[in-house]
């Protein structure tokens, strides 16, 4: 049996830093008459980080933003980027009530389209809330498909985690693949990483699954399988990877090298 190997390319993420316990804010609310749902993160260089989507279509557009200071009370405007970095439109900010809401012009800057947009608060997310149940969008998607976690709460310290993990389909809004049976620490919008591990030209993800030490991390790893269109979780262990055969297993730590059969 021919052994291929893959080099991976491991590389140094920014996380987010959240400045404080109102860092993490779901807002509702309109795009001209459009509803949307808005995804704001304060990180601790003042910068906006986030996502929104329409509720016609789920799909996850990324936005951001910068604060003269540590409040979102001096939120004066954010734009939506793609991809490739791209600004695909801007939201800038005319009236605020506190971090409570906002109102303003959103431009399309494709056709410099204007509508009144307006948000509101809605939820402030933390992982010591009661979030059992919860829906919680993520703001990097792969090229067709999206993702939603499944978060739950521990009663017996109410510490909330990710129990599933919803693929769907861009298009659809259809679930294609879920994946149940996790206990991953939440990281909030950011639990799941989208890359091409193995280098095959088809997108995979991860998902963050817990803290080991100060600057060691575990996640769970996912490839696209082009025969069966599903992504198979993979174990990562001792410069090699072989497929689950187990589902309750757990990923190993990740390495420099993937071998795969």
């Amino acid at each position: 049996m021919k052994l291929c190997i893959y080099k991976i390319l491991f590389f140094t993420c920014g996380i987010c830093a959240f400045t404080n316990s109102y860092s993490q804010i779901i807002y509702k609310g309109f795009i001209g008459e459009n509803a949307i749902e808005m995804i704001i993160r304060v990180c601790a260089n003042n910068e906006i980080s986030g996502s929104y989507s329409y509720d016609i279509h789920k799909a996850p557009l990324k936005i951001k933003g910068q604060l003269p200071g540590s409040s979102l009370k001096g939120l004066k405007n954010m734009i939506e980027i793609n991809d490739n970095g791209n600004i695909i439109s801007t939201f800038e900010i005319t009236k605020h009530r506190d971090d409570d809401e906002f109102n303003g012009t959103w431009t399309c800057m494709s056709d410099k389209k204007e509508l009144h947009f307006s948000i509101q608060k809605d939820i402030v997310v933390s992982a010591d809330g009661i979030f059992g149940g919860m829906e919680l969008g993520q703001s990097e998607s792969l090229p067709d498909k999206y993702f939603k976690l499944i978060l739950k709460t521990d009663s017996s310290n109410f510490s909330t985690f990710v129990e599933k993990v919803k693929v769907i389909d861009k298009k659809t809004d259809r679930v294609v693949q879920e994946i149940s049976g996790l206990s991953c620490t939440l990281m909030y919008f950011d639990n799941v990483t989208v890359f091409d591990y193995n280098f095959d030209g088809n997108m995979d993800f991860s998902i963050f699954a817990a803290y080991n030490g100060s600057l060691k991390t575990q996640r769970l790893y996912f490839l696209y399988n082009a025969k069966t269109k599903i992504y198979d979780q993979v174990n990562i262990i001792e410069n090699k990877i072989n497929p689950l055969s187990d589902p309750k297993q757990k990923t190993e730590m990740s390495v420099n090298n993937i071998y795969k059969n």
